[in-house]
């Protein structure tokens, strides 16, 4: 099995090796956001040059790993599990798919959107989120080219492709958080789309204990987590299960919601012995 388990959408790990002369030639992403789009991940050396890697195999891990979050919307799957949450006010109105929304929180990676003559009736918030790797893709992208007789530059795997679970899994809890926050404030949903194996790394790092396994309306933070597997020539991705949690347990997942109490006696015990003449500060005086 090669470690690149797709290259710009094609599947590499099936009966035999598709010819990818085409794909390297155009390097256009089948999911980028505008027709015949290329894929936006390059090569810091060299900008013309998209690594084009959408998934990674691992032998101890039993799915594949998307590396990109363009591929989540193939057959905008993620997009129709979703629309349950805007269900009541779609008859007789338009919906819309809008990405990169700003908020005071940062950007929202897609809103899913009705509306009734170009003014919004509802909407439901939708982030995206695949995992990130350490070490070189590239190297091992050229590997695999290699190895299928194509002509590639000298050189190889330097580094092993690592993946940064407790990286991925912190950045993008600590976003859920704020972001909860914002819609809960408004009345409105917020969806998080992972794929399982992510998912199962944060239930087991962080505290899950209390996210809904039946997914209620009355929860602001949705989880949509979906399973990646090969099916014929192509990887299909599909909904696995789905979770929920209130704004009081997406608070607590990260430990936000500790007792006041109990954080103030360990900030007084913290500081206590550095309360020495090394650290006394006179206002207004110059610096020595």
């Amino acid at each position: 099995m090669y470690k690149v388990n797709e290259l710009f959408g094609i599947y590499t790990n099936g009966k035999s090796m598709p010819d990818l002369h085409e794909a390297l030639k155009l390097q256009v992403c089948p999911w980028a956001s505008t027709k015949g789009g290329k894929c936006y991940k390059t090569r810091k050396s060299d900008s013309s040059i998209a690594i084009g890697t959408c998934s990674l195999h691992f032998d101890n891990i039993r799915q594949p790993l998307l590396i990109c979050p363009s591929r989540l919307k193939d057959r905008n799957k993620i997009f129709n599990d979703c629309i349950q949450f805007v269900a009541n006010n779609i008859a007789g109105n338009e919906l819309y798919l809008i990405p990169e929304v700003s908020t005071s929180v940062g950007n929202i990676d897609f809103m899913l959107v009705v509306a009734h003559q170009k003014k919004v009736v509802d909407f439901v918030a939708l982030e995206l989120q695949t995992i990130d790797t350490t070490g070189s893709v590239w190297n091992f992208r050229q590997d695999l080219l290699r190895e299928n007789g194509y002509d590639v530059e000298p050189g190889g795997s330097k580094r092993s492709v690592g993946i940064n679970w407790k990286m991925t899994a912190k950045t993008i809890l600590a976003q859920m958080v704020q972001k909860a926050e914002l819609f809960d404030g408004m009345s409105k949903n917020l969806v998080l789309i992972c794929q399982t194996p992510l998912y199962e790394y944060m239930e087991k790092s962080f505290n899950f204990a209390q996210v809904h396994e039946r997914p209620s309306d009355r929860d602001v933070l949705h989880f949509h987590v979906y399973d990646y597997n090969p099916l014929g020539t192509r990887m299909e991705l599909s909904l696995a299960f789905m979770r929920s949690a209130s704004l009081d347990v997406v608070q607590n997942m990260m430990g936000m919601n500790a007792d006041a109490s109990k954080e103030y006696s360990a900030i007084i015990e913290a500081l206590t012995p550095k309360i020495i003449p090394d650290y006394r500060f006179t206002p207004f005086s110059e610096s020595r």
